[in-house]
């Protein structure tokens, strides 16, 4: 790929283009990978267009109606959870709870392992072999695809002047950049909660036919299946509020490009229902910032005290509550808790912001080159032990240094900062000498906009 190739069009702007310093060769391969997040997934686009629209508009209107970071990590979640329903939808595998009192019963497909009805009420049936999720492979795509087109709306409100695209280079996630910036971004997102499917029974589930037993009235939760192709009451359900969203009829499976349920979703989408779903994320949010991180030995389990709030077995990465079966695998496992609060990602992450400016920043002449580490959900668990004492580390390289007796002096230019921002939707941080990136990517400020008071 020679240097005479003019730039591609999507990225005929960008400040570095006809740089002779030595991150030149990289910038032309970087900038061939470019995709436009916009163009990644039309359901993607379709939601998170009106998901904006009704949370900038209401707290226009409303300024106190809802934190802006609560409604965009709803936002983020709800519209993942279209893409793990088309990934995962069949007539397979579904819960077949009895209800009790005015509960009537009810069939839910489920991303984590357990009655979501009976769970917010503190009754936790095993159900784990019928929750269903893509393949971590695919996951991280869809949350990567749905992060970035996120981000690129905030950085549209705030900075329409910078640019935003997602690359299929491996080192470097997401490029932002403008005339005085370029960022190079590492992302990590994945949802708190993913809601199931609904379909009210008609009848009560018959048991023990294909056993040869004598037929009876299932009194117990079971898993069983269903036929979609008959049943045009599916619902997408928040046991935790509660509240429904009707989505009509759906078949398995569900095309690639067919975004006909994002396309139900946004049209069901009012003022009401958004503030309904903002407020059932809420509660999540809060149940999951006060219940601690605790171990998942089964001696562990048993004298953990309870949770604050049963809601939290909706969520993923919950784990197991005291009393669980044994030998049983979690309700979900630990690992998968939201965006970057996962210790594995918080390592992976620092490592990549750190490799990433170690590259490029002082190649730069023009000293522009930023890194950060984004995800739709902050560490809110574990900021403390992985990330408080590095966000106010700098580096330099050993050429960069001059030894004069006890003292070693760096040229400030070529001091940098180990990641110059955490990009998250639910909480962002910016390291004070980043003037430009909190201008143009913080959602508080965002949100203090909405609101007037900025």
């Amino acid at each position: 790929m020679g240097d005479q190739l003019p730039p591609p069009e999507e990225a005929r702007d960008f400040p570095c283009w006809e740089c002779d310093c030595s991150n030149a060769p990289v910038w032309r391969q970087l900038l061939r990978s470019l995709k436009d997040p916009a163009a990644i997934n039309a359901g993607t686009k379709l939601l998170v267009d009106r998901g904006f629209e009704l949370a900038l508009g209401i707290l226009r209107e409303r300024p106190d109606a809802f934190r802006l970071p609560i409604a965009l990590g709803a936002l983020f979640d709800l519209v993942v959870n279209l893409h793990y329903i088309r990934a995962t939808l069949a007539d397979t595998d579904w819960v077949y709870c009895p209800g009790d009192g005015e509960d009537k019963a009810s069939f839910y497909f489920i991303f984590v392992g357990t009655c979501p009805r009976h769970s917010v009420a503190g009754q936790i049936p095993a159900l784990t072999e019928a929750r269903h999720k893509p393949p971590s492979g695919r996951i991280g795509t869809i949350t990567g695809d749905v992060y970035v087109y996120m981000l690129a709306r905030i950085i549209e409100s705030l900075g329409p002047e910078y640019r935003v695209f997602k690359t299929t280079q491996r080192d470097v996630d997401v490029l932002i950049y403008g005339q005085d910036l370029i960022c190079l971004e590492e992302v990590k997102a994945s949802p708190l909660v993913a809601y199931p499917l609904e379909i009210e029974a008609e009848a009560p589930l018959v048991v023990g036919e294909e056993e040869g037993a004598e037929p009876r009235i299932a009194k117990e939760h079971a898993i069983t299946d269903v036929q979609l192709q008959f049943i045009d009451r599916v619902q997408l359900y928040l046991p935790q509020v509660p509240f429904r969203l009707p989505l009509g009829q759906l078949r398995a499976p569900i095309g690639p490009d067919d975004a006909t349920l994002w396309q139900r979703v946004a049209d069901a989408l009012n003022e009401d229902n958004f503030l309904a779903i903002v407020a059932g994320w809420q509660r999540l949010y809060d149940a999951y910032v006060r219940t601690p991180v605790l171990e998942e030995s089964e001696e562990a389990i048993e004298v953990r005290p309870a949770v604050p709030d049963p809601a939290i077995w909706l969520t993923f990465g919950c784990g197991k509550p005291r009393g669980w079966p044994a030998r049983v695998p979690s309700i979900d496992d630990t690992k998968n808790r939201p965006g970057i609060d996962r210790t594995d990602d918080l390592k992976k992450g620092t490592y990549q912001v750190l490799k990433m400016g170690a590259d490029f920043k002082d190649n730069c002449t023009k000293g522009i080159i930023r890194t950060a580490l984004g995800g739709n959900f902050h560490a809110a668990s574990h900021h403390a032990v992985y990330l408080e004492k590095l966000d106010l580390v700098k580096w330099t390289k050993e050429p960069n240094v001059t030894y004069e007796g006890d003292q070693a002096r760096v040229p400030a230019n070529l001091l940098f900062n180990l990641y110059d921002a955490l990009l998250c939707f639910t909480q962002s941080f910016f390291r004070r000498d980043q003037p430009v990136l909190s201008r143009i990517a913080s959602v508080e400020r965002l949100e203090r906009r909405m609101q007037g008071a900025e």
